[in-house]
């Protein structure tokens, strides 16, 4: 069971960082920020037909579409919707640093704000080491942040001034 569980454990780490970096990869690449959404969203779209195939083939008598009836069920599309176009935009101009920096500061913030309000403890030593190790790192990274990680920075040097060769001067008279 322990051998399986690294398997999948591996693949699912291998997909997702290989998906992670291939849609950086795209949306840095791309002229327009709508069109690389499209295409994310198509592959996205793509593995969820095949998904619900793949479920509605195994188990024929059950509703594709069960549990759709609660509202609350119809807004998460449109609230992941919404994640991933905001992941977009930080994709955009910035790294995956800076987008796992964020998504880790949010959910620990809400996290914090949810259990604050519900009444409940939030100060076990998984939380408390989140939070140890997330705000280290966010300092680290604003004091220190890569200069070649945002596309402000490469769009402003010229073609010419990234294909020219600096030529040591000589001093020979």
């Amino acid at each position: 069971v322990f051998g399986l569980l690294v398997y999948l454990g591996g693949t699912y780490s291998l997909i997702s960082v290989g998906a992670s970096l291939a849609q950086e990869k795209l949306l840095k690449d791309s002229k327009s920020l709508m069109v690389a959404n499209i295409i994310n969203y198509s592959i996205g779209i793509s593995f969820q037909v095949f998904a619900m195939g793949y479920s509605k083939f195994n188990n024929p008598e059950e509703d594709l579409f069960r549990g759709l009836e609660i509202i609350w069920i119809k807004a998460i599309p449109f609230l992941m919707a919404m994640v991933g176009l905001s992941i977009s935009y930080v994709l955009r101009y910035y790294d995956n640093i800076v987008k796992l920096i964020c998504s880790s500061v949010s959910v620990l913030l809400v996290n914090s704000i949810a259990n604050w309000l519900i009444g409940e403890s939030f100060f076990n030593l998984f939380f408390l080491v989140g939070w140890l190790l997330t705000i280290p790192a966010t300092y680290f990274y604003y004091i220190n942040p890569d200069p070649s990680a945002t596309s402000q920075n490469k769009a402003k040097e010229t073609p010419i001034e990234k294909n020219s060769e600096k030529v040591p001067s000589s001093n020979k008279d």
